[in-house]
């Protein structure tokens, strides 16, 4: 969704604003001379240090040799593997080559390879301020595109444009680190369109599905199950219900709507076994070069390495089963700080935003190995206490801030919902806690704060805890507030009776969190269930799992393949072990180093068998490399 608002875009170009029209020549660096430092732990890079030099109208060495130049208004800057050109100022152009570089080493380990070159050139982007300033900045390398969308990457050129289509931080970030999927693939591959549609588009849209910490140093790609729109899994989910698309239609039609083709490109990417066998169908099409023309080989591939598509479809259907999305987009609009949601608070008609959480308080969640993947960076908080689900009298909470504007607004959680019917519990502009039960025949209960208590939460950074509990007969709301050197929270209580048909709505349908008429921070507590795909310890190799053998499964995967019926049984023993191994990070290294030590005989069983020598030479080749 593309969302526009001239007073908030008037407020981010306040924050990141528009450089001077004349920028004097500078020298620039070579790539070696500003090293990028990112420490990888699986899908998450944190920065070291990232070095960015501005260069004015110097023109950088790019993979798009003469193709881009300068422009009236814009200046570049650069870091290691990227050249930027923009007309936004110092701290934006610094913020979005950060963004690129943590985001490198996953782009890398995606496709397998640098481009080659990058030693000595770098990726060119252009970042402008408004569409207007792109269509100059794009006229000016002799390009005219009517744009429908906040970003593209030219093939031939391999140069990315983008501009913010929409007010939302996440949609500005989201856009580029999509776009530059496309570019490392074109680099790499000549062009997308070796692929199937819905594979490179669906791959950009999962990668660039992210969460981004707080300080803007820490980035989590590959993200499924995160609150900000574009919210893939969400949308994935309600397209499949409606369409009822099968991965054999999906390939069939060749690219399917955005939530969909995220859906499967994620269940072929998220098991180390499937994502193996992936890398091994996309690689041996980059090597057919078969553009806009590979239905038919993609199709075989596939299926030599996944099975027919009878038992692909069944296998896809039965994972879905298991997948279920914590957060719905109702209402205008929500950016995602690490655990804390932000609001705009100004949805139309004076709604409440609001986004919902699929988490009934009546029933524990199942096991899920998607729910919120990534690193929640939120510990529980003295200021909500413990929370539950599925127990007699279920609870839950949040930490309000309202420090963005504070004194202003509403924000808080709603129970009970049913689309934007729901009971709400607010804190009203720091003044008052207020319960507001009328949309399920209930009454109404506020109370306002002391005058201790408003001090106290001024004093405590316009910050306050949320804990709700649902009782046999009313719904209790204690709102805590700890200023500094206080010994204990100061706590604000109220109750809103309910009967039992309100108490079983609250217990069976989602809660949400709720803001209107200012920039809320709502940080939800619930009762997550058990979160199985939490993220590996930091250093380790920027796969899902920062498994150090992904590479060598996928070599195994690949000569396994290559090599058919003749393939020696010791080979898919060897990649069930690796696979078992795959997901644990204790059993990694262990596994790797036995497989390591078995290559050589493996090997001898390989030139051995009955494949064709080139067969054979092909698959030694593979299996060799991965252990480099």
């Amino acid at each position: 969704m593309v969302l526009r608002s001239t007073a908030l875009q008037l407020a981010v170009l306040a924050l990141f604003p528009i450089a001077p029209k004349s920028q004097a020549q500078e020298p620039v660096p070579p790539p070696s001379a500003l090293p990028a430092q990112v420490s990888v732990g699986g899908r998450t890079s944190t920065v070291v240090d990232v070095p960015i030099a501005a260069c004015g109208t110097s023109i950088p060495a790019t993979f798009t040799g003469d193709r881009i130049g300068n422009c009236e208004g814009f200046s570049w800057w650069v870091s290691q593997h990227y050249a930027l050109r923009t007309d936004y100022a110092e701290a934006r152009a610094r913020h979005l080559l950060t963004l690129l570089e943590l985001a490198y080493p996953h782009y890398v380990e995606l496709f397998g390879a640098e481009p080659e070159g990058i030693a000595d050139k770098r990726m060119a982007v252009c970042y402008a301020s408004s569409k207007e300033s792109l269509d100059k900045a794009l006229r000016s390398d002799g390009i005219v595109w009517n744009f429908g969308g906040g970003g593209i990457c030219y093939e031939n050129r391999y140069s990315v444009y983008c501009y913010p289509s929409g007010s939302l931080q996440y949609h500005q970030r989201y856009i580029l680190l999509h776009e530059c999927v496309h570019q490392i693939q074109m680099l790499l591959a000549g062009t997308v369109s070796v692929t199937p549609g819905w594979y490179y588009e669906g791959i950009a849209d999962l990668l660039s599905s992210h969460v981004l910490s707080a300080d803007e140093r820490r980035l989590t790609l590959f993200v499924l199950d995160k609150a900000t729109v574009h919210n893939c899994l969400d949308e994935g989910i309600a397209e499949l219900a409606k369409t009822g698309l099968s991965p054999s239609a999906i390939h069939d039609k060749g690219i399917v709507a955005r939530g969909l083709n995220v859906l499967w490109v994620a269940y072929l990417s998220i098991d180390p076994l499937r994502a193996a066998r992936l890398t091994v169908w996309r690689d041996e099409l980059h090597r057919l070069q078969l553009r806009g023309t590979n239905e038919e080989q993609s199709s075989g591939i596939l299926q030599e390495l996944y099975g027919p598509w009878e038992q692909i479809d069944r296998d896809f259907a039965a994972w879905v089963d298991t997948v279920a999305n914590t957060f719905h987009y109702v209402s205008w609009g929500w950016e995602q700080e690490d655990h804390t949601l932000w609001s705009y608070g100004y949805a139309p008609n004076g709604q409440l935003s609001q986004t919902d959480l699929n988490l009934p308080p009546g029933r524990r969640p199942a096991p899920s190995a998607l729910r919120l993947d990534y690193d929640l960076q939120s510990p529980p908080s003295p200021l909500v206490g413990g929370v539950a689900s599925g127990v007699e009298e279920p609870s839950l909470g949040c930490v309000l801030d309202f420090s963005r504007t504070p004194g202003t607004g509403v924000a808080g959680l709603g129970l009970g919902v049913i689309e934007q019917s729901l009971l709400s519990v607010l804190v009203d502009a720091e003044k008052a806690l207020r319960l507001d039960g009328t949309a399920l025949d209930l009454q109404s209960v506020s109370v306002e704060f002391p005058a201790e208590f408003a001090a106290a939460m001024v004093a405590s950074g316009h910050r306050a805890g949320l804990t709700l509990s649902i009782r046999s007969d009313r719904l209790d709301a204690d709102l805590r507030v700890l200023p500094p050197d206080a010994a204990a929270p100061l706590l604000l209580h109220a109750e809103l009776p309910i009967d039992t048909a309100a108490r079983e709505r609250l217990l069976s349908r989602p809660f949400a969190v709720l803001s209107r008429g200012g920039r809320h921070g709502v940080t939800p507590f619930a009762d997550w269930g058990e979160r199985t795909a939490l993220e590996p310890p930091t250093p380790s190799p920027a796969n899902r799992w920062g498994n150090p053998g992904q590479g060598r499964l996928t070599a195994l995967v690949e000569a396994n393949w290559r090599l058919g019926d003749a393939a020696p049984g010791a080979l898919a023993e060897a990649i069930a072990r690796l696979a078992a191994a795959a997901e644990d990070p204790a059993r990694q290294q262990t596994a790797v180093q036995a497989y390591d030590g078995e290559l050589p005989a493996l090997l001898a069983e390989i030139e051995s068998c009955a494949a064709p020598e080139e067969t054979r030479r092909r698959a030694l080749e593979v299996l060799r490399a991965a252990v480099r």
